[in-house]
């Protein structure tokens, strides 16, 4: 569009101000007719010198002195022109015109993670709603395309996505089943960051989560009976010495019995 303005320094004056929209876009993409728009005979265009200017820097736009298309000089990223910026706007100067580039937004950016990992120690029995831990992504894009949603990835098991809720806006895990060391020691879950915008990207991260073992469990002992009595008394601390080995023997046996993981929990649980 075209549109006329004016006063500059107290003076009148008359000029143009042609105003586009456009998108991210790359090297060599067509942004408008300057020539066409204005009414403009472009054969006087490469007479003129005709030619656009912005700032110290190198101009993103130029303009074909032949035909006076108007093309983008170099790749055009909205969130390195305008970072977080609702409104991006380019004003590039040609004589008395003033050209007005309305940068929109398209989803070329990927959720990042604001951590490395994430790792945390949860004693079991806790009770449900505990918080776990708090995962946490950015998306540079704008809007629908920066809106960031959390969800358990693919890979999770029934079993692992009973035992914790996650919070899919604030990224929050909670509990939401029983924890019990003895069934299970570590979890490990695939979280997964994604924007809302209309072709989704998304991004992966492990969240891992190391059971506390609690005092809970009594210790279970098995007492053998003799078949025949022994009445020897010089063979009573014999006796005495093997029945304290037994034992022994049984409550190491119960406690790494307790420590085992289930074989069969899945991959969340190693």
């Amino acid at each position: 569009s075209v549109r006329k303005c004016a006063t500059r320094c107290g003076c009148k004056l008359s000029c143009n101000i042609f105003a586009r929209r456009t998108a991210e876009v790359k090297e060599g993409t067509i942004v408008g007719n300057i020539a066409k728009d204005l009414g403009l005979d472009k054969s006087t265009l490469k007479e003129r010198g005709y030619r656009i200017v912005y700032g110290t820097t190198e101009t993103p736009f130029r303009v074909n002195q032949d035909d006076g298309i108007l093309y983008v000089n170099r790749k055009i990223d909205r969130e390195e022109v305008c970072e977080r910026s609702k409104v991006c706007v380019i004003d590039l100067k040609s004589g008395n015109m003033t050209i007005i580039i309305d940068v929109f937004d398209v989803n070329d950016n990927t959720p990042v993670f604001t951590q490395e990992s994430y790792t945390v120690q949860l004693k079991e029995n806790s009770p449900l709603g505990t918080t776990v831990i708090q995962v946490n992504a950015t998306d540079l894009d704008e809007g629908s395309n920066g809106e960031v949603v959390y969800s358990f990835g693919n890979d999770v098991d029934a079993q692992t996505s009973a035992r914790f809720n996650l919070n899919s806006v604030t990224g929050v895990i909670t509990v939401a089943g029983s924890i019990d060391f003895e069934e299970c020691s570590r979890y490990e879950i695939d979280i997964q960051a994604s924007d809302t915008g209309a072709a989704t990207l998304a991004t992966d991260k492990s969240v891992i989560i190391h059971i506390v073992d609690v005092n809970d469990n009594a210790p279970e002992i098995e007492v053998t009976s003799f078949s025949h009595a022994l009445h020897l008394p010089d063979i009573q601390p014999v006796i005495k010495t093997i029945m304290n080995f037994v034992i022994s023997l049984i409550l190491y046996r119960n406690k790494l019995e307790r420590r085992k993981s289930l074989s069969n929990v899945g991959i969340s649980c190693l």
